[in-house]
């Protein structure tokens, strides 16, 4: 896929879009969303990939089983979403996520800024980036910047680091 990047894209939205014209659907037009759940009812709506999500410690979904979810659209989503996907709570441990990238064909993950880019000005920043299914020891990250795709070769223990807290949200496609 070429490097450039739709400039209005959030990064979230902008991963799916290099995701799905690599997997053949073109240059199709994403809108932005801010949220992994977002996104992954977009897939789920828009495409035939089946869809997992993977969370850890999400204020959003304790909120919901606590029954203190008080946004009624997102909590709509959520019931749809956990009738209709794969959503798992569990910690996404370096093994665990070294399996599910060899499992899947793509993943959408929720990382620390300051981490990916190792840059602290961007402490308290998350950012989605793309991976693609691989088998080596580095993991070539995809992220989407203001204008271009930026890829970044990272280890498995750096990217598992770079996905705690914040809910460690991830989505996984086939």
């Amino acid at each position: 896929m070429e490097n450039k990047k739709d400039k209005n894209l959030l990064c979230g939205s902008a991963c799916l879009q290099y995701m799905f014209a690599e997997q053949g659907y073109g240059n199709i037009d994403i809108p932005n969303m801010d949220w992994i759940i977002d996104m992954a009812l977009y897939c789920y709506l828009s495409s035939s990939l089946s869809i997992e999500l993977r969370y850890h410690k999400s204020r959003l979904m304790d909120d919901y089983f606590l029954g203190q979810l008080d946004n009624d659209e997102v909590k709509e989503r959520v019931e749809f979403l956990l009738q209709e996907i794969m959503i798992w709570e569990e910690e996404i441990t370096e093994s665990k996520l070294k399996n599910l990238i060899a499992e899947n064909m793509w993943g959408i993950l929720n990382v620390n800024s300051n981490l990916l880019f190792n840059d602290v000005s961007f402490a308290e920043h998350r950012h989605f980036v793309l991976i693609k299914k691989q088998n080596t020891s580095l993991i070539n990250v995809i992220s989407p910047g203001s204008e271009n795709f930026r890829k970044i070769n990272v280890t498995i223990s750096d990217l598992a680091d770079m996905i705690k807290g914040n809910g460690q949200w991830a989505m996984f496609l086939n």
